[in-house]
């Protein structure tokens, strides 16, 4: 009998009860098969007695299961017993799943969600990790000293503030700790193994900084004690040494007691040689340099300092010439230049010097004539994340009230914050001053400070910058009720004979002051700005005359593109002109812009949208809206008066829409050019005040998508039925190629608006966002470009 008609007789038999003499027969005939009764592995079992792997001796009913994969026991399951928590993951990788890390919890297993525990709940190797951590000293050994780490919640009863442990699992072993020497041990956390001086820590400290810098080597790390040391025109010699106070600049106090400048570095210190954890306060350099601090000549790492309550006339907290410090996270408090009514840098002066300050805060410092906060005259000068807080300048024609710089290579600032700085009732840069430099500003914030000229910003001179930044809430002009009203100009910037690019960002709730007031948000003259996507909007001009709510110009250029002008007054008792743009003698070059509800509010004046007198003004695919003015004299611009317009000037593909009263007015109306262009202000006979218009222009309706008249519309994309789709200039082509709409999202310009700055650009065709040209996709534009909440409709 072959082995086939066994196994098909084997399974007619095994399909039915067969009793005892059936098991005998099916033995036997297992048995004639030949392989199949016998044990080929010699491990005591043949496949007939349930070997499931007959070719290895190690794998039969009974074995020991191992963790390695296999059913080593033959019961039809696979590495079982090695998942003692019962969550599904063996303690080995061999299973055919990750391994668990913690077989005795099951709440730690791969694949599970992190918590903040400091546990790896999910098995990665990583502990707490995508979680929200912060930095905090944690003190493992008990010593009373800590080492930095990143956690997501304190452990209880293991903070602390004192720093320095090189080993926190030894309670031995922390900073002031005996050093033996020669063991190869740090003890100390000086820095190497044997004994470093220290200040401050018990048995073997010195009593004094001086004599323990004096005592020390390059490398060392000097630590000192909590307290208040009495001290000044202390050195380091000269030594790449590390000075730090252990628990931190509240609890360490260096005390100059007026007798002279704390810190003095003017012996080629460098990087290596590092000031850290203290707080210098009583320092005095009177008619000198520096009261908490002078570096000459040296370029130190100061960290972690609190500069309080010291006195100089060049820098009251601390001064630097010829210097390329580094400062980190330092704080200049209530420090003074104020001698005999002379002093620049109230918090810090440097000459001469190239400076980083990353992490600083500058406050309630002051200076008689420049900087109140800091004052930086030639060299490079950066600022990170950086705060100037209520500095002010006290004496008459302040310059700077929270930073003053002149003559610097390049002045950086990024994440800056510039709040309630006064440059004083005759001063210029309330918020920061920046003379003959090359300045660049991103993602900085300046809000609510004060002076005569630039509340936030005074440029004189130089090349600039601005970026993503806010500028909010300034004020310059100081009226006084016994009738010395001074004149403000430019609350949010001031520009003088400075060339400007501004980008993105916001100018807003800026308001200028006095008899003549002068730009709400921006006043230039001899200047230049560049302009792309930025919000200027809510400023004033107001007085007995108010001149260019928004932006006022003299001898000056603008060139705008994606300009949010709305809401701007320039507001006077007698006359106001130019609620968002008062120009004189300028160069006003506008494209895709919007200039709406701007208001140009006196007895007397006109321009509630724009005025400009003997200047340019080439206005393309724009549209202003319900710009007004508040006296009905014989000729009133509610939208733009041009009184004197230059050869060239020309407006072409815009669109005025209920400027009340006139849209516009232009003298002399001869010849000046105006194309394809919609004046609409109702059934009012008031809309214009030219002879003649070329055919291409119209007063229709021109069919905003959603318009409630006479206010500015919601929305400024056409309708479908627009009668200016595609009537604009021919040669200037819409985005998809097609001839130019009349307005906004018109011609080459229409699809760069992204007035929420979320970086998704609104969408250019007429209709809603649906409506999309052949081969634009509606996912990849903005439904909704006022809220940066609202992403792109695709994936």
């Amino acid at each position: 009998m072959d082995r086939d008609t066994v196994v098909r007789s084997t399974k007619k038999i095994a399909g039915r009860p067969f009793g005892a003499l059936g098991a005998c027969l099916l033995a036997a005939l297992v048995m004639a098969a030949g392989d199949c009764g016998q044990d080929q592995d010699g491990d005591g079992y043949t496949p007939a007695q349930g070997d499931c792997n007959d070719a290895d001796p190690a794998i039969h009913p009974g074995a020991s299961e191992v963790c390695n994969g296999l059913d080593d026991d033959c019961d039809d399951a696979v590495d079982e017993g090695f998942d003692q928590d019962g969550d599904g993951f063996a303690v080995c990788e061999n299973s055919g799943v990750p391994a668990d890390c913690d077989d005795g919890n099951p709440e730690v297993h791969p694949g599970a969600a992190e918590q903040c525990n400091g546990l790896d709940d999910d098995c990665d190797g990583d502990r707490d990790e995508g979680l929200e951590t912060f930095q905090v000293l944690l003190d493992g050994d008990g010593d009373g000293f800590g080492a930095w780490d990143s956690v997501c919640a304190v452990p209880e009863g293991l903070e602390t503030d004192c720093a320095g442990d090189c080993d926190d699992y030894d309670p031995g072993v922390h900073p002031g700790a005996e050093d033996l020497p020669d063991d190869g041990f740090d003890q100390d956390c000086g820095g190497a193994p044997g004994p470093q001086p220290h200040v401050g820590l018990g048995p073997g400290s010195f009593d004094t900084i001086q004599a323990a810098l004096d005592a020390g080597e390059d490398g060392d790390i000097v630590w000192v004690g909590p307290g208040t040391y009495v001290a000044f025109n202390v050195r380091f010699g000269g030594k790449a040494v590390t000075l730090a106070g252990a628990c931190g600049a509240e609890r360490t106090l260096v005390d100059g007691q007026g007798q002279g400048t704390v810190f003095v570095f003017d012996q080629g210190e460098g990087s290596g040689t590092v000031l850290s954890g203290f707080t210098l306060t009583g320092g005095r350099a009177a008619g000198g340099y520096g009261g908490g601090l002078f570096a000459e000549e040296s370029s130190p790492v100061l960290q972690d300092l609190v500069i309080r309550g010291n006195e100089a006339r060049y820098g009251g907290g601390a001064a630097l010439v010829f210097s390329s410090a580094l400062l980190r996270n330092c704080a200049f408090l209530e420090n003074q230049a104020m001698d005999d009514g002379v002093g620049s840098g109230g918090g810090l002066f440097a000459n001469r010097s190239d400076l980083l300050l990353s992490g600083c805060r500058f406050a309630n410092n002051a200076a008689a004539q420049w900087g109140g906060g800091a004052d930086h005259v030639e060299g490079r000068l950066e600022i990170r994340d950086t705060l100037f807080e209520e500095n002010e300048v006290a004496g008459e024609a302040g310059r700077g009230g929270g930073l003053h710089a002149s003559l610097s290579d390049s002045v950086v600032v990024s994440g800056g914050t510039f709040r309630a700085n006064d440059a004083g009732p005759t001063g210029l840069g309330g918020g920061a001053m920046l003379e003959a430099s090359y300045v660049t500003m991103e993602h900085t914030v300046v809000e609510d400070n004060r002076a005569l000229q630039g509340g936030g910003i005074y440029l004189g001179g130089g090349n600039a910058t601005i970026a993503g930044s806010s500028i909010a809430g300034n004020r310059v002009g100081h009226a006084d009720p016994g009738g010395d009203n001074r004149d403000g100009e430019g609350a949010g910037l001031f520009l003088h004979s400075t060339n400007l690019v501004l980008t993105g960002g916001s100018i807003t709730d800026n308001v200028a002051q006095g008899e003549y007031s002068r730009g709400g948000g921006l006043r230039l003259v001899a200047s230049s700005v560049g302009v792309e996507g930025t919000h200027i909007s809510d400023n004033e001009a107001r007085g007995y005359n108010g001149l260019g709510g928004g932006l006022y110009l003299e001898n000056a250029s603008l060139t705008a593109e994606h300009l949010l002008l709305e809401w701007n007054v320039a507001a006077g008792e007698w006359t106001a002109f130019g609620g968002a743009i008062a120009a004189f003698g300028s160069d006003v070059r506008v494209t895709s812009s919007i200039l709406a509800e701007n208001g140009a509010l006196a007895e007397s004046g006109s321009g509630g949208g724009a005025y400009l007198e003997e200047s340019m003004l080439v206005m393309t695919n724009s549209v202003l809206a319900h710009n007004r003015v508040s006296s009905v004299p014989t000729f009133v611009a509610g939208g733009i008066e041009l009184d004197g317009w230059v050869d060239g000037s020309m407006i072409v593909n815009t669109i005025f829409y209920y400027d009340e009263y006139y849209n516009l007015l232009v003298t002399p109306q001869e010849d000046f050019v105006i194309l394809h262009t919609c004046l609409h202000n109702g059934d009012s006979v008031m809309n214009h005040n030219m002879t003649s218009l070329d055919v291409s222009n119209t007063t229709a309706d021109p069919g905003f998508l959603e318009a409630s008249p006479p206010w500015s519309p919601s929305d400024y994309h056409l309708a479908l039925s627009s009668s200016l789709v595609d009537q604009g200039q021919p040669d200037l082509l819409d985005v998809d190629g097609s001839p130019s709409d009349i307005g906004c999202y018109g011609g080459p310009g229409g699809a760069g608006w992204d007035r929420d700055e979320d970086g998704v650009p609104d969408y250019f065709w007429p209709g809603t966002i649906d409506d999309a040209p052949d081969g634009f996709d509606p996912a990849d534009f903005d439904p909704d470009d006022q809220d940066p909440l609202v992403p792109a409709t695709g994936p």
